[in-house]
């Protein structure tokens, strides 16, 4: 296909649009672009927006971008059953962003947009580092879009895809950063209700974040009855049911999540989403560890829990899962395994190992717009070629390898100092930029101002150097080595006149950030900024090892060098030098503060949560510091913490136990009316217990109850067999009948029979008529000591001690196995 600004091929244009697609109905054409490649002007104002286009003059293949509103639209993304989303450039902010657009039949559904702009809002309330940014909400006629954060570190369901399981230490390290994501968002009660590995996202730091609140809603509001919303791979059981939902249905998703990011398959699998959804309300998940052998038993249980059917076993805080969450990471830092899929755990995530040219196509596509006054339009990405138009993606511009950007012809000898005065105020720029934490705007001018230089210019050499500072700050190895690869592997021979070629100092500098060297070469006069710049390097070495005051040290020459006036970028890292200086008076002086406050044991655990904080949030290389200190203040930590459970679990237990006094004091009235079975009865509805000490006591008391109760059927039983004729005057007459409700006794002289129910038996009446009985039926030695002790527990509540004694060393002479029943209901009564 061939498109230029004079005649067109019209047949060569046709492009099958997307018809679902809204971005086609609100975005405007552009009339003009600048070829990505030469420069070349073309007119396509007669292209549909994001097909394709050959440029005449080069050939280079290219999408037609289109305008919404003051963005300007690259590139597809991704698309979803909800919304698209796209890469566009901001021309007012001068950025990079990602925006979403609904989909065209969910933009006719009123109740879809609510859902949609609602996301937005609820989002938008959130500012933190583990959730992406919404940066605005807007419409064009009426339809709206979401201006949103744009990550370009891929995303966990790409991760998932790669050849090799993914290291645990890492995997749980990203688990962190999504569950403080997902803690920030339940404070303000929102709940996300869709967290599946495409939603987590990651910077080109490595750093998880939670994206697509496209279904998240504030609990107090519902959706309609029936309606579920999530991915059937990871949606929770309670949803499925229609049953209210909380902070727990996302932990499920995410559990599911992480499950599938261990073993790289789901929890729960089907051919239809029923099946999905069904196996799930029926089956356990499988077991990780016969999926991922080689992961340590903390990771399996941390996700066990997390896949609970009941919403009540899981965890029910944030705070809770991010607790197992750091047990994890430290046991899968420090005990590594053998399996065959361990990893160190330090490595980054995978980048999308793309160099970040689209900054350097921005700028030269925004100096031709402003020139000729066209459109700008910035390479599409393999991923979003349109299939089936047969033109190949168009290769990415690269800086020529040092060693071949500096022909002899043009330039014989190569100076040592390669920048004008005009040139190095872009690494003055960039310094101040990454001081003040803008690492991507600094990246962009820097890849800006590279593309800017002739392709002969010296100072090219040095590009790829400044370029690795951004990931050598974060220990992105993989990053560090993908920028220096061409400079580390160049070949550099001595000049015309036998002086070194200045690609061999800027090679040496770049393998000291390798970690190829920790020197620079030796056998050279090197000029002092070289060694000034190198030293800046070597001190950050220094740092990471703990040695901060060395590192201190060397920072502060650095930064307090008087630098010459036309020698300036290699001074261009002193605002970081100084930055990083003040970080450590401040962290030495905090750490003396916290030295102090340690030594009080109520103060212990608070600096330790303090410090367990500040180490995600300090620089890298100050870590390994901080890690020591946290080392030290550990054991402190864990003895204040151990007294402080053992203290808990003694008031817990203590509680209990007065519990049990309490149930017994409410039961000691129905004892002395002789009514067991409600004691018993009593008891067994006691419900609640927190220690096994507390429920211990209450099964010995409830025990003791029910052998009080054998003793009503034995009288009621010994008394129809022979009337008790001792009752005296309390019976008033002989006792010649029993039943469970109570007494028949004969009065003097034939006058007739009267009944006193058991509650107006005296104990002391009961105690009498039991020992009577125990004296004269003839039982089994077995059953008349339990009987026997079943009195000595009836003295024993009513107080009547001495009776106690004799019954106890009766049942126990007769049955000596009672002896530890004895000690456990009477204690101190059994006579050793």
């Amino acid at each position: 296909m061939q498109g230029n600004g004079n005649g067109k091929d019209r047949s060569e244009r046709m492009l099958i649009v997307k018809s679902d697609d809204m971005i086609y109905k609100i975005a405007e054409r552009v009339n003009k672009l600048a070829c990505t490649k030469c420069g070349n002007v073309l007119s396509v104002e007669d292209y549909a927006i994001m097909s394709p286009i050959r440029c005449s003059a080069c050939q280079t293949s290219q999408l037609v971008p289109g305008r919404l509103k003051n963005f300007l639209i690259i590139e597809v993304l991704g698309s979803g059953g909800m919304a698209s989303v796209y890469r566009a450039y901001d021309q007012t902010l001068g950025r990079m962003v990602a925006i979403k657009v609904m989909r065209r039949e969910m933009s006719e559904d009123p109740k879809f947009v609510e859902n949609f702009v609602r996301e937005a809002r609820s989002a938008a309330q959130l500012n933190h580092r583990n959730i992406v940014s919404i940066y605005s909400v807007d419409q064009i006629h009426d339809q709206p879009f979401i201006v949103m954060e744009l990550l370009d570190g891929g995303r966990l369901d790409e991760w998932i895809t790669k050849d090799e399981p993914i290291p645990e230490a890492r995997l749980l390290d990203v688990a962190r950063d999504v569950a403080e994501g997902l803690q920030a968002a339940s404070a303000i009660g929102l709940v996300h209700g869709d967290i599946k590995p495409a939603n987590i996202l990651f910077n080109r730091a490595g750093v998880a974040k939670v994206a697509d609140f496209g279904i998240a809603r504030f609990q107090a509001k519902k959706l309609a009855k029936g309606e579920i919303w999530g991915t059937p791979y990871y949606i929770a059981p309670e949803k499925v049911r229609g049953q209210k939902e909380d902070l727990r249905s996302d932990i499920y998703s995410f559990g599911g999540t992480l499950f599938h990011a261990f073993s790289r398959v789901p929890p729960y699998d089907g051919p239809t989403a029923t099946d999905v959804i069904l196996a799930r309300m029926k089956f356990p998940p499988p077991n990780l560890a016969d999926l991922r052998a080689d992961l340590h038993p903390e990771t399996i249980a941390m996700i066990s829990r997390m896949l609970e059917q009941d919403p009540v076993r899981r965890y029910p805080t944030y705070a809770s899962l991010l607790s197992d969450i750091e047990s994890a990471r430290l046991v899968a830092r420090t005990a590594p395994t053998s399996g065959p899929a361990r990893r160190t755990g330090t490595e980054h995530p995978p980048a999308s190992g793309k160099f970040p040219w689209i900054f350097v196509w921005i700028g030269a596509a925004l100096l031709l717009a402003a020139a000729a006054g066209v459109g700008l339009y910035v390479r599409h990405s393999k991923a979003a070629q349109v299939k089936g138009s047969g033109i190949p993606p168009r290769d990415r511009p690269e800086i020529p390898a040092p060693g071949t950007v500096l022909p002899p012809k043009s330039n014989p000898l190569l100076p040592l100092q390669p920048f004008s005065g005009a040139e190095q105020r872009a690494f003055i720029d960039m310094g101040v930029a990454i001081a003040d934490g803008k690492i991507e705007q600094a990246e962009s001018d820097l890849l800006a101002f590279a593309r800017q230089l002739p392709r002969d210019h010296s100072g090219r050499l040095w590009i790829p150097v400044f370029h690795a500072l951004s990931p050598w700050m974060d220990q992105n190895s993989e990053q560090v080595v993908l920028r220096l690869k061409k400079l580390d592997e160049a070949s550099f021979e001595l000049q015309a006149d036998q002086s070194v070629h200045p690609g061999f100092i800027a090679q040496a500098i770049g393998r000291i950030l390798l970690g190829k060297a920790t020197e620079l070469p030796g056998g050279e006069e090197w000029p002092t900024w070289v060694n000034d710049l190198a030293s800046f390097f070597k001190a950050y070495r220094r740092a990471q090892s703990g040695d901060l005051d060395g590192a201190r040290a060397v920072w502060m020459a650095y930064a307090d060098r008087t630098v010459p006036a036309d020698l300036i970028w290699p001074y261009s890292l002193q605002p970081i030098a100084r930055k990083w200086v003040n970080q450590i008076l401040d962290w030495q002086k905090q750490s003396r503060n916290r030295a102090a406050l340690a030594k009080n044991p109520e103060q212990t655990l608070s600096v330790l949560a303090e410090l367990e904080r500040q180490i995600r949030e300090v620089p890298v290389w100050l870590r390994p510091s901080l890690q020591q200190e946290i080392d030290q203040i550990r054991p402190m930590a864990d003895r204040t913490r151990s007294a402080a459970e053992k203290e808990t679990a003694q008031r817990r237990i203590q509680a209990d136990m007065d519990r049990v006094d309490e149930l017994r004091a409410n039961a000691q009235p129905l004892i002395q009316r002789n009514d067991f079975t409600a004691a018993v009865a009593l008891l067994q509805s006691a419900t609640g217990f927190e220690t096994e000490e507390g429920r211990k006591m209450l099964e010995l008391t409830r025990e003791s109850y029910q052998r009080l109760a054998t003793l009503k059927p034995f009288l009621i039983e010994s008394i129809r067999a022979a009337p008790y004729r001792r009752g005296g005057r309390e019976l008033g007459g002989d006792l010649v009948a029993a039943t469970s409700s109570g007494l028949v006794i004969a009065l003097p002289k034939g006058v007739g029979q009267s009944e006193k129910s058991w509650a107006q038996i005296s104990p002391s009446l009961f105690a009498q008529i039991t020992e009577y009985y125990l004296s004269t039926v003839r039982l089994a030695e077995s059953a008349q000591a339990d009987l026997i002790l079943a009195a000595s527990l009836y003295a024993y509540y009513n107080g009547a001690f001495p009776r106690v004694r004799s019954y106890v060393q009766k049942a126990v002479k007769q049955k000596p196995e009672l002896l530890p029943v004895v000690h456990q209901l009477m204690p101190g009564m059994a006579s050793e």
